[in-house]
C-alpha cells in the first residue's frame, strides 16, 4: 500500500524475527482499521439509508451528519455499535492479510507476479467475506427493511428480508475491484509515476491517495445495484436505472470520500505503522544478537579464566608436592640417627 513494501535482505533476515514481523502486520492493520472505523461506518450507514430512500430529508450529507453526531453525543452507544465493530474487523482483516502476504512472500522469496497475485488473493478474501455479510447486515439495520420492519412490527406483523444471490455476487464483484484499486492499482500508478520524473515517496502517496477513490467510478453502480435488488426485489430494470441514476452522484461522491480514510489514509496509516514497526523488530534483534554474543563472550571469558586459575591450582599443588618429597627424606633420615 502506497509505496512498494521493501523486503528485507538476506542479513537482516538473519536477525529479524519472522514472529515478530507477522504480529506486526497484524498489529498495524489492527490499529490503522480502529482508527478510520467511525468515519466508514458513518459513510456506510448513510450510503445504505439513501440507496433506501430513508435519509433524512432525501439528504445523505445528513445522514452522514446524523451518523457523526452519534459519536459526540452518545459515544457510549456509538462506540459500543455492532455497526462499527463489523466495519472495523472488515478492514482489520483486509489489512492485517495484505500485510501478511508481504511478510510470507518476503520469508518465501517468491517473484513479484506470485506476490501480487497471493496479495490479492488474500485480501480479496479477507474483505469479501467478512464485507459481505457486513453488507447484507447494514441492509437489514438501515435500509428499507429497517423502515419496513419498524411498520411491521407496529402492526404485528413479520417483515422477513432477503438478500438474493445475485446480490451477494454483486457484492464480491465489487470487493474485488476495490481491492484492486486499493492494494494492486496503487503500485503500478506509482510506477509510473516514478518512470516519470516524480519522486518516489511522493508517487507513492500520490497513487495511493488517487486510485481507491477512482474505482469508485466502477465499484458504486455495483454496490447500489445490490442494494436495489435488496430494497425493491420486485422492480423493472428501468426503474432500477432510475434510482442508480438519483442515487448515483451523492453516492459515488461518499463512497470515493470514504476510500480516503479506508484505503488512502488508513493505507498510508498501515504502512507506516509496519515500517517503524519493522524497524523496531530489526533494532531489537540486532540488539539481542548483540546481547547474546556479549553474554557468550562472558562465558568463554568466565571460562577462560576458571581453566587458568584451575591450571594455577594445579601448578601450585604439584609444587607444594615437589617440596613435601625432597623434605619427607631429609626428615626420615634425621630420625634415624
Amino acid at each position: 500500500m502506497g509505496n512498494a513494501f521493501v523486503p528485507r535482505t538476506d542479513d537482516e533476515l538473519e536477525f529479524a524475527s519472522a514472529k515478530l514481523d507477522a504480529a506486526v502486520a497484524v498489529g498495524a492493520g489492527l490499529v490503522a482499521s480502529a482508527a478510520v472505523s467511525p468515519f466508514l461506518v458513518c459513510v456506510d450507514r448513510a450510503v445504505v439509508a439513501h440507496a433506501a430512500g430513508a435519509s433524512p430529508n432525501g439528504s445523505l450529507l445528513r445522514g452522514i451528519s446524523r451518523a457523526a453526531g452519534e459519536f459526540i453525543l452518545k459515544p457510549k452507544v456509538a462506540f459500543s455499535s455492532p455497526a462499527l465493530w463489523m466495519v472495523a474487523g472488515v478492514y482489520g482483516a483486509t489489512y492485517a492479510a495484505a500485510n501478511l502476504s508481504d511478510v510470507v512472500g518476503e520469508r518465501t522469496k517468491a517473484d513479484d507476479n506470485t506476490k501480487t497475485t497471493a496479495k490479492f488473493v488474500a485480501t480479496t478474501a479477507a474483505n469479501s467475506g467478512g464485507s459481505i455479510m457486513k453488507d447484507a447486515a447494514f441492509a437489514r439495520m438501515f435500509g428499507a427493511a429497517a423502515g419496513a420492519g419498524a411498520v411491521a412490527a407496529a402492526a404485528g406483523k413479520a417483515c422477513p428480508l432477503v438478500v438474493p444471490p445475485a446480490s451477494y455476487a454483486l457484492f464480491l464483484a465489487r470487493d474485488c475491484l476495490t481491492i484492486g484499486g486499493a492494494f494492486i492499482m496503487p503500485t503500478t500508478l506509482a510506477e509510473t509515476l516514478t518512470r516519470r520524473g516524480v519522486a518516489e515517496g511522493t508517487a507513492g502517496n500520490a497513487a495511493q491517495f488517487a486510485a481507491p477513490p477512482l474505482m469508485q467510478l466502477v465499484c458504486t453502480p455495483i454496490h447500489l445495484l445490490a442494494l436495489n435488488l435488496v430494497n425493491s426485489p420486485g422492480a423493472r430494470l428501468g426503474e432500477r436505472a432510475a434510482a442508480l441514476a438519483r442515487a448515483g452522484p451523492s453516492a459515488f461522491t461518499a463512497r470515493s470520500l470514504r476510500m480516503v480514510p479506508a484505503y488512502s489514509v488508513g493505507g498510508v496509516l498501515n504502512k507506516k505503522l509496519v515500517e517503524h514497526g519493522r524497524a523496531a523488530v530489526l533494532r531489537m534483534g540486532r540488539e539481542w544478537r548483540g546481547v547474546r554474543a556479549w553474554r557468550e563472550e562472558v562465558r568463554k571469558r568466565r571460562e577462560q579464566a576458571w581453566d587458568a586459575h584451575r591450571a594455577a591450582a594445579v601448578q601450585h599443588t604439584s609444587r607444594i608436592r615437589v617440596a613435601f618429597a625432597r623434605i619427607m627424606p631429609t626428615g626420615a633420615s634425621a630420625m634415624g640417627n
